[in-house]
């Protein structure tokens, strides 16, 4: 899949959106469950033909949208894990696409999933997503170290939580990386991709 710089900062934005969910969860901080929706729903687009397929809506992606502009600002230490978190995520995307055979045993198992999502509630889809990330993404050498609340993280709702939602940031990884997004980028074109994430950002709603 080919993408300009558009689809690029919302790969960005949703690798961000998922680093910063992690984050939050992490520290039992506010869910933002529409975000968090948006995040798990884009992980079974496993065929688009746009990036607009995986993430339809711009307000979906605001949470992202914004965390992705501060990081490329000049951040505050809060969002320094965020940061961390979001280039392990690339990491780990780039060098998923070096291994096909593991790369077919996610799709697969993604499919499976699928298959079943009607009849799940949300807690046991996020199980199943848990499950899949650690048979899959955590077999690789690279792995996202999160930190936070030690009550919060012994809690394996919030455990199975995280997985599921580093999964979504391993997808966009993946589609940031298909549009041509690349980790050089973040440091020798931020200025452009910073400019653009704004204009990216949804205005304020009036109440």
């Amino acid at each position: 899949m080919k993408g300009n710089l558009t689809d690029q900062c919302i790969g960005l934005a949703a690798i961000a959106q998922s680093a910063m969910l992690v984050h939050n969860k992490a520290h039992s901080r506010i869910s933002h469950e529409h975000y968090t929706k948006a995040m798990l729903d884009s992980i079974f687009v496993l065929s688009p033909d746009s990036v607009r397929d995986v993430y339809p809506e711009p307000d979906d992606l605001k949470l992202g949208l914004e965390t992705a502009c501060a990081m490329l600002s000049n951040p505050d230490q809060s969002l320094v894990p965020v940061l961390q978190y979001s280039l392990t995520l690339i990491d780990i995307g780039q060098r998923l696409q070096r291994q096909p055979q593991l790369t077919a045993r996610l799709g697969k198992g993604l499919e499976d999933i699928d298959r079943m999502r009607a009849d799940l509630d949300q807690g046991n889809l996020v199980q199943q997503l848990s499950q899949l990330y650690q048979d899959t993404i955590s077999t690789l050498t690279v792995r996202v170290q999160v930190r936070g609340s030690a009550e919060a993280l012994q809690r394996t709702e919030v455990a199975d939580h995280i997985r599921a939602l580093l999964l979504a940031g391993v997808r966009a990884a993946w589609l940031w990386r298909q549009t041509g997004g690349r980790r050089w980028h973040l440091l020798f074109r931020r200025g452009s991709i910073r400019r653009h994430l704004a204009q990216l950002t949804p205005a304020p709603s009036i109440q």
